[in-house]
């Protein structure tokens, strides 16, 4: 979960994700310049692989005299990865999300409903740059806002859902459709037939 310049980011599985913008995997490239934003699975040894291929390309980049920048949102654990970028001599902003006030999106959108979810621990947000530069608290600050952001912006759609004409879920109507009496179900049914029946006619001319 890298983004990286353009559209581009970085992922597990190049051959099937070079159609859609995938560099390939986060750990086999060069990062000599740019903004990076990593937000890689929330794994103990992942994070902490992050942290040294971090530390390496910053390294490499403020040897270079490059600009270099990293926007790492790791979870706030008790791990070697995130004490090692707390610790990192390159980081120049860091900020702590509570469990409960952000929220993360949903992977499987196309099938989910609720399109985000609380986090259930804290997120940790680090800025990392090669070289001193100017605004990282307020990116930091940013990015933290825009967690923030979404916790309302559910709160807002979880109303409208419960408030909106239509918005019953699928299995409610089924509920309602068996709790009326027998003879209304069969000319609902009868209905709905005719109705398809109608269509079907349509489409053939």
């Amino acid at each position: 979960n890298t983004l990286a310049a353009a559209g581009r980011y970085h992922s597990a599985f190049l051959d099937v994700d070079l159609l859609f913008g995938s560099r390939g995997s986060f750990f086999e490239a060069s990062f000599l310049e740019g903004v990076v934003e990593i937000n890689p699975p929330f794994d103990e040894e992942i994070v902490l692989k992050v942290a040294r291929q971090c530390e390496s390309s910053l390294e490499q980049a403020a040897r270079g005299n490059r600009d270099l920048v990293f926007v790492v949102i790791v979870p706030s654990a008790d791990w070697e990865g995130h004490t090692a970028l707390l610790a990192s001599k390159f980081k120049r902003s860091h900020r702590t999300m509570p469990s409960g006030e952000h929220f993360y999106t949903v992977g499987n959108q196309h099938a989910n409903s609720q399109q985000t979810y609380p986090a259930s621990r804290n997120t940790t947000v680090l800025i990392l740059a090669a070289r001193p530069v100017l605004g990282t608290a307020k990116l930091a600050e940013a990015i933290t806002a825009a967690f923030q952001d979404r916790a309302s912006n559910v709160g807002m759609w979880q109303a409208s859902s419960k408030t909106a004409p239509g918005a019953a879920t699928k299995r409610e109507q089924r509920a309602k459709e068996r709790a009326k009496p027998v003879e209304q179900r069969q000319e609902t049914s009868s209905s709905q037939r005719r109705d398809r029946a109608k269509w079907a006619r349509r489409a053939k001319k």
